[in-house]
């Protein structure tokens, strides 16, 4: 029976629910994030905004590109630049710098999709439903601690270090992601 005991599965699980951690504590606090860095409230939530049409966008392509050329290139792509993006972020000013990396950072919200594939395809047809819903509901019990760890640091006035720490669990993801099997 192909479980978490799976290795491919296992990885890809550990993965997900790291960058879903990450995806909660970046979404939460980026538009307060960006208003540390002196951006009006108005031009935080338009960056905002942004973000999520980039990732809409590169979702599509994640899941045309994972098709054409297969899981694994295309996770390793998007992961890099989610481990990329948000320590950039901590060293970057001015809104038109701002806006082109915020609107990078969306394109991460492709790594969901093209991860359930993967996941959903790889579990047994016979426990497929059940198993994939109890993975699901994992990778969001762990995630939705992604927002009270940012939280925690944004109140010590420690946003940079929280994002950092966030792009370091992306790096974790990316090792796991690189670990998968080619064939996949």
């Amino acid at each position: 029976m192909r479980t978490l005991s799976d290795r491919s599965i296992f990885l890809a699980v550990v993965a997900m629910a790291l960058l879903l951690f990450v995806f909660q504590g970046l979404t939460a606090f980026l538009p307060t994030y960006l208003q540390t860095k002196g951006m009006s409230q108005q031009t935080a939530a338009l960056l905002f905004g942004v973000m999520f049409i980039a990732g809409a966008i590169s979702q599509v392509a994640a899941g045309s590109a994972a098709d054409r050329f297969g899981v694994k290139p295309v996770l390793l792509v998007v992961t890099t630049i989610g481990v990329v993006t948000p320590a950039v972020l901590t060293v970057t000013s001015g809104t038109v710098v701002l806006a082109i990396v915020v609107a990078i950072l969306g394109s991460r919200m492709a790594i969901a999709p093209v991860t359930n594939a993967y996941v959903v395809g790889a579990l047994p047809e016979h426990i497929e439903g059940s198993a994939w819903g109890f993975l699901r509901t994992g990778f969001f019990l762990v995630g939705s601690t992604g927002s009270t760890f940012v939280g925690y640091f944004a109140d010590a006035d420690r946003f940079d270090f929280a994002f950092l720490v966030l792009a370091g669990l992306s790096a974790v993801a990316l090792g796991l992601y690189a670990m998968l099997p080619d064939n996949e």
